[in-house]
């Protein structure tokens, strides 16, 4: 069982698709380690061997922020939003999402990690503008990103980390936000044993604000608590 606090999402060229999908190539066969490092980590908890960072890895789906993992993902979503056609009626976008998702970490020594990720998302959406009046499904590569962050494991209850995610419109203006954005990210995770194994509570504070892109679109900044 995992306790985290999660209030709200964040909004999100060629060479940074080129560069992202090289990353994936290369991150790609960390998941295999990854799974062999899960299956040995819980065999030691199973002899009682386990302490707080063995429980943190158990059942880790990328979703601890100070426990990052090798892992590489195939992640969908299915989006529906308000939205007009251009005689102003209402209608439904619908948004489908793929993403790859590629975790790849390294240890600096002693309690210090190093975390990389990258995600390129695939895109489907039938959006009604002047550009396209059709309504007919679109389809491309949507806001790519890349982040890194710096963790520390502080003891088997504490940990800690900050990083930065840079995100690009990688794609049709359609699909993408049309900006450049960047993420500041900091996290504090704490073991929670009295409860059960594995748990935790862990707060994330994210804050989002685009710097460059298309100066027709509307230039934003929020600030975001909970996961990544």
């Amino acid at each position: 069982m995992r306790w985290t606090g999660s209030t709200g999402l964040f909004n999100g060229g060629p060479a940074v698709l080129v560069a992202t999908t090289f990353a994936l190539g290369m991150f790609a066969p960390n998941e295999v380690k990854a799974q062999q490092a899960s299956v040995s980590s819980t065999q030691q908890g199973g002899a009682g061997g386990e302490s707080g960072g063995q429980d943190a890895g158990q059942d880790n789906t990328g979703q601890d922020f100070t426990n990052p993992q090798n892992l590489f993902q195939l992640r969908y979503q299915f989006k529906t939003a308000p939205g007009t056609d251009l005689n102003g009626t209402i209608r439904t976008v619908t948004t489908d999402t793929v993403t790859l998702r590629a975790d790849f970490t390294r240890d600096l020594g002693s309690s210090w990690k190093v975390v990389f990720r990258t995600d390129l998302p695939f895109v489907a959406k039938d959006p009604i503008s002047s550009d396209h009046p059709s309504g007919d499904y679109l389809y491309g590569v949507g806001d790519t990103d890349f982040q890194a962050a710096l963790i520390e494991q502080i003891n088997q209850r504490w940990a800690v980390g900050g990083g930065l995610r840079i995100v690009a419109p990688t794609g049709p203006d359609d699909i993408t936000s049309g900006k450049w954005q960047m993420m500041p990210i900091v996290g504090a995770r704490t073991m929670l044993p009295e409860l059960s194994a594995g748990s935790y509570f862990e707060g994330v504070v994210r804050y989002d604000f685009s710097f460059a892109g298309d100066p027709k679109r509307r230039t934003s900044a929020t600030c975001n608590c909970g996961r990544c």
